[in-house]
């Protein structure tokens, strides 16, 4: 298993309080099913420390996936689990994700109907029209 901070290397979560944005960049994706996971678990604690930095306020979520490379994109039962509890968070009105492609249309799919809440996750090839939409 890699240490949390080779595994901190693959993401980047930060807050933009004024905007009520958390941003949330991957640059990875872990094949390995037990780094998989950690990874998710280190992006919550990220997004969870990022979500306090808004004040405790309701904000919205931006999820880049753009950089991660094809043919490596898998995203485990457990962690999608663990990312469909953070978004199903009443404080996070919307999140839209970043990049056009099968893995990330199937993986909203997904956690849109673990959340309960389908129509609080989309996703966009353009990051002007998703914050757009975030806006609304």
């Amino acid at each position: 298993m890699k240490t949390d901070h080779t595994l901190q290397e693959g993401f980047k979560v930060f807050a933009s309080p004024e905007e009520r944005i958390i941003y949330l960049t991957f640059f990875s994706n872990e094949e390995a099913s037990d780094d998989n996971v950690r990874a998710t678990e280190l992006v919550i604690q990220g997004a969870q420390k990022a979500l306090e930095a808004c004040g405790g306020e309701t904000c919205v979520a931006l999820v880049d996936t753009v950089a991660v490379p094809e043919g490596v994109r898998v995203v485990f039962p457990e962690s999608r689990t663990l990312y469909a509890k953070f978004i199903a968070d009443e404080r996070i009105q919307k999140v839209a994700f970043l990049g056009s492609n099968d893995f990330v249309a199937s993986l909203i799919g997904t956690i849109g109907e673990l959340t309960g809440h389908p129509s609080k996750i989309k996703w966009f090839s353009d990051v002007e029209e998703a914050k757009s939409w975030l806006k609304e």
